[in-house]
This record gives structure tokens, C-alpha cells and sequence, in this order.
């Protein structure tokens, strides 16, 4: 299946093993590239990532807190992608479909700078992103031209207020769809609750659905749940459609603590990443039900995997910490990424870090303007980052979201 130009990269990560001590692992973290090209005959070719020693511990929050802070990144590239650059450089590879493991699921490749020529590695690489590279040998598919589409977004956090327009003055408060809570669920997303002004408002939201929603007329035939319909409720009634578009607040609860009535602690993993949706500021408050049916208007992971979402070609999570998720060796992420792909999900668009309502509004329209014409979601993801970078040059706005999936 592969061109020339093109690789095949399994991630590895794995610890050193003596049998000399009775099957003994050593504590050191290791990781290697496995790699396939078209010219491969017998077995993959292994490219061991040397002085990994901080490679997840000081040096990723080394990448994190530039990329939050907006600083120059020198040294990363060096960290993460100098090995594979050097073997892609000497074998003329420019597409990568690379299957990430351990600490790979949480850097951006394509945000990485490369000091002594000033690209990005988005500018120089295409980077395809897959769960495993047995995707490769599924047929690749355009988005189905009798598209139909599901755009879910911009919900009322709090049910009991009657207007959830913004007002001028808390505009600046809506800057971002993150949460930065770290603590169990209900507990943890009581940190979300601002106790003047609830969850922020995302204006950005709403504009970003009207807009796509403009663009699909006459092609994916949209259907749109805004405001009160905006709730955890529609979202589980989605199935079968080409395209499921979410824009709301997302979260990652890292740290496992107990939840704040002290019932216990959070032992499933899919339980500490979801989706903030409509009436979820009166459960996170009182603990009560947003309605009958028992929802709390907070999509976790753990439903998100029950839903059915079989034949559906593209997920887009337009919120924040939508790729993140407890990382187990050798089987991925463990939060909505995976909890989509077992639903059903073809491809998923994702993001790894806090982003910006406005920039991450003008990254969706530049994507969908492409993808609406050409049905490619890898390339036209790409092209419109390198379009937003353009505007944007921190890869902080443009590159914290990634596609995984054929």
C-alpha cells in the first residue's frame, strides 16, 4: 500500500529486560521507530531513540510549557523527532502514517521547530496519524458525497438562566475551552464553576456553528443543537451520520484522587475525560440530574464509547484536551479518542492542549471550506494549519489539534 515517499512508523516503547536476573525489567523507559517503506523486503527497520532517559518527565513538560507560554522550542525536535528526521532526510520519505505510543500520544510532531532552518516539522513532513498501520491496509474513503452532519455546540451550562448571550464585560473570560481541572469528576469539575459566573460561555462556539453549518448547506444537510439542545441527551441519540461536530469544553482529569463526597476513587480511566454539555453547571452545583433520564450534561468518555456511531466517517472534538487520556504501554490512549473509535468513528479530530475560541473558530472553518470540496480530512486538517499559521505563528493556536484514523 505504500508509495515511494512514503513510511510506516510503529512507536515503541518498552523497558529493558534481563533474563540474567530472573526476568527482570529495568526502571528505564526505551523507545524505538519501527519502519516500513515500499522498498522494504524482509523486516522493518529499527531506530532506537536514544537519551530518553527525561523523555517523559522533564523534557515533554519542557515542550508543554513552551507551547503555554508561547517560548521558543530549541530543543525538542531534538528530543522527539531527530532519528526519524535523519532516516527520513537519507530515504527521500515525506509521509509519514505513524502510530504513536507512551509520551507520542501527547506531542504534536508537526509543532516541533528545527532551530537551524526556522520550519516547523508541519512544514517539511505530512504526518498521518493512525491507531495502529494495520489502518493502511484498509481502503482509504472520501467523505461520502450524500454527507449528513451532526453539529452539537455552544450549550447553556446553567438551565436556570434565561439568557446565555455574553455580555460584554466576561467576553475575555471565554478565551479558552479548557478547564485545567485535575481532581475526580464531579469534585474536579466543581474547579470549572467560576462561583460568580458559572462555566465561561464559549461565543466562538456559536459563531463556528454557523458558519459550518453555511458552508454544508445543500451538501452534508446538517442538523444543529445549540443552547438547551445542546445536551448530553442529543448527543447520545447520534447515529449513523457521516460527520458529528462537537464545540463545548473539554477536560482531562489527570490526577486519581477521590471524588469530593468521598465515595471512592475513579479506577476506569474513561471515566476522567469527557465532554462539558448543556445543564452540566447545575449537576457539577447540586449533584442533581439534568433530566429524567438521568443525564448530568458531562459526556465522559465511558458513554461516549457506548454510543453508536458505526459508519460514521469523521468525529470533530472542538474543545480542549480532547486527545489526552491515561496512556497505557502498547495500547494507546485511554479516553476519547479511544472511546470513539470503539463506537464506530472512521477518523477523529482531537486536541492535546488548552486552545483558543477564536483561533481553534477559524481552524475549523478553514478545514471544512477544504474538506467540503475535497473529502480528505488528513489533508485538508494540514492545509488549514499551515493556513492558520500564517496568522497565528505560535504552534500554541494552530497545531493542538491532531487526526488519527484513515
Amino acid at each position: 500500500m505504500l508509495k515511494p515517499g512514503e513510511a510506516a512508523v510503529e512507536v515503541i516503547r518498552y523497558r529493558s529486560y534481563n533474563p540474567e536476573k530472573g526476568g527482570h525489567f529495568s526502571s528505564d523507559v526505551n523507545y524505538a521507530f519501527l519502519i516500513v517503506t515500499s522498498a522494504t523486503t524482509q523486516q522493518p527497520h529499527w531506530i532506537e531513540q536514544r537519551n530518553v532517559k527525561y523523555i517523559e518527565e522533564k523534557y515533554l513538560n519542557f515542550y508543554k510549557n513552551c507551547i503555554l507560554f508561547g517560548q521558543p522550542d530549541n530543543h525538542s525536535i531534538k528530543n522527539y523527532f531527530q532519528k526519524l528526521d535523519e532516516y527520513c532526510k537519507a530515504n527521500n520519505i515525506k509521509r509519514l502514517y505513524l502510530s504513536p505510543d507512551g509520551v507520542y500520544h501527547q506531542i504534536n510532531l508537526n509543532t516541533l521547530l528545527n532551530p537551524a532552518t526556522g520550519r516547523y516539522v508541519l512544514d517539511d513532513y505530512e504526518i498521518v496519524h493512525v491507531t495502529t498501520t494495520r489502518e493502511l491496509l484498509e481502503q482509504k474513503q472520501k467523505l461520502a458525497a450524500d454527507q449528513h452532519a451532526v453539529l452539537i455546540g455552544y450549550p447553556v451550562f446553567n438551565m436556570d438562566k434565561k439568557d446565555i448571550h455574553v455580555p460584554a464585560t466576561e467576553v475575555k473570560r471565554s478565551l479558552s475551552r479548557g478547564s485545567g481541572v485535575s481532581r475526580g469528576l464531579r469534585g474536579g469539575l466543581q474547579r470549572f464553576v467560576d462561583p460568580s459566573f458559572g462555566i465561561s460561555i464559549l461565543p466562538g462556539t456559536n459563531v463556528e456553528l454557523q458558519r459550518i453549518s453555511a458552508l454544508m448547506k445543500g451538501s452534508a444537510n446538517p442538523e444543529v443543537y445549540r443552547e438547551t439542545a445542546a445536551s448530553e441527551d442529543a448527543t447520545k441519540r447520534v447515529l449513523h451520520h457521516t460527520i458529528l461536530h462537537i464545540a463545548t469544553h473539554g477536560y482531562f482529569l489527570e490526577d486519581e484522587v477521590r471524588q469530593d463526597e468521598g465515595t471512592g476513587f475513579i479506577t476506569n480511566p474513561l471515566l476522567k475525560s469527557g465532554l462539558i454539555l448543556a445543564g452540566a453547571e447545575n449537576f457539577i452545583r447540586t449533584g442533581t440530574p439534568v433530566d429524567t433520564a438521568g443525564n448530568d450534561g458531562v459526556l465522559t468518555a465511558y458513554e461516549a464509547m457506548n454510543m453508536n456511531l458505526e459508519g460514521t466517517q469523521l468525529v470533530v472534538l472542538s474543545a480542549c484536551e480532547t486527545g489526552l487520556g491515561v496512556v497505557k504501554n502498547g495500547e494507546g490512549v485511554y479516553g476519547l479518542q479511544r472511546a470513539f473509535k470503539l463506537s464506530g468513528a472512521k477518523s477523529i479530530v482531537m486536541s492535546l492542549w488548552n486552545v483558543d475560541d477564536e483561533a481553534t473558530q477559524d481552524l475549523m472553518i478553514l478545514f471544512y471550506t477544504d474538506v467540503l470540496k475535497t473529502g480528505d480530512a488528513q489533508a485538508s486538517l494540514l492545509t488549514a494549519q499551515r493556513k492558520l499559521k500564517n496568522k497565528y505563528p505560535l504552534p500554541s493556536h494552530w497545531g493542538a489539534f491532531v487526526l488519527t484514523g484513515i
